[in-house]
């Protein structure tokens, strides 16, 4: 019986894993044709950066298939954004029936911080520090200097540069995580905000290019976020510790009320041992009396005693 529950959740974990497989290939055919209209406007938008820097360059690219691999890369990332609510609602049907509805609630608002999260940084990272990436690498083309920019290059490090910010909006949520589990505590957390700082700015130093401009507009929103999700994780601690105290009293209550009919009862019985004790004592004292009552002489008027 518990092989046939395990074959059934694996034959049910392998459908869901096709229907993800079909989603995503159906998505990937309007988006390969999506993908030359995106890179387009990629390089539009690095040529508008680089004439506001008055300089100018062209990509290139350097082997034959480099173009149609770029297109086929673009066209799977824009597949897998746009199908991950259909990929979510999926993993959703399958995970769902095991869950409690308060894991359920979790899980629920956990995956929409998740992707807003992540929204926000690559929005920031691609429209906000992209263009003041190239307008810092063209600030060195010189006289006998030019840029030759290959298109495999700046795709990747386009792409490199929206995933390190949307990856690092989710440190908070990270942390926030982590509290929740008991491994770290806020309290820690909240005295140790110096140490956080310098975490989030080595890592925003790594991620960014070399300028602190990029770097503070990496390192700074991610601060916010942190103290954001101090401010929440409190929230959620006083909210567990308020729901624990009203099911301990409700737990007291249902403890006192089945005291208190213990103890009805108990007093009942003794009440019905009392009466019974004292319906055996009448007896027995009616009976005494019977026996010390003097009795009639048969022969005369007299009394007789029973001694």
């Amino acid at each position: 019986m518990k092989s046939e529950s395990i074959l059934a959740h694996i034959e049910a974990f392998r459908r869901m894993i096709i229907e993800i497989l079909v989603i995503f290939v159906i998505l990937l055919i309007p988006c390969w044709l999506l993908a030359p209209k995106i890179l387009q406007w990629m390089q539009q938008a690095a040529l508008r950066v680089a004439a506001q820097g008055g300089a100018d360059f062209d990509l290139s690219y350097f082997a034959l298939m480099e173009p149609f691999l770029i297109e086929l890369k673009c066209a799977a990332v824009l597949a897998l954004a746009a199908g991950l609510p259909l990929y979510f609602w999926r993993i959703w049907v399958f995970v769902a029936p095991a869950l409690y509805r308060r894991e359920k609630r979790v899980i629920l608002f956990g995956s929409l911080a998740v992707w807003g999260l992540f929204s926000a940084g690559f929005a920031l990272g691609l429209f906000g520090v992209m263009p003041m990436l190239v307008k810092f690498s063209l600030s060195f083309a010189r006289e006998g200097l030019t840029p030759v920019i290959g298109l495999g290059n700046f795709i990747s490090m386009t792409a490199s540069v929206a995933l390190a910010f949307g990856v690092m909006f989710e440190f908070p949520l990270l942390l926030l995580v982590l509290a929740a589990a008991g491994i770290i505590k806020l309290e820690t957390l909240r005295k140790q905000r110096p140490v956080v700082v310098i975490v989030i700015l080595f890592l925003a130093a790594l991620l960014t290019p070399p300028d602190v401009v990029s770097q503070l507009m990496l390192g700074v929103p991610t601060y916010l976020l942190f103290e954001l999700m101090l401010l929440c994780g409190k929230l959620l601690l006083r909210e567990n510790k308020s729901a624990c105290i009203d099911s301990g009293e409700s737990d007291e209550g249902d403890t006192a009320a089945a005291g208190g009919e213990n103890a009805g009862a108990a007093e009942k019985t003794d009440m019905d041992s009392e009466n019974v004790n004292y319906g055996y004592s009448a007896v027995y004292h009616r009976q005494r009396r019977r026996r010390q009552a003097p009795r009639r002489n048969k022969r005369g008027r007299g009394y007789i005693s029973n001694g």
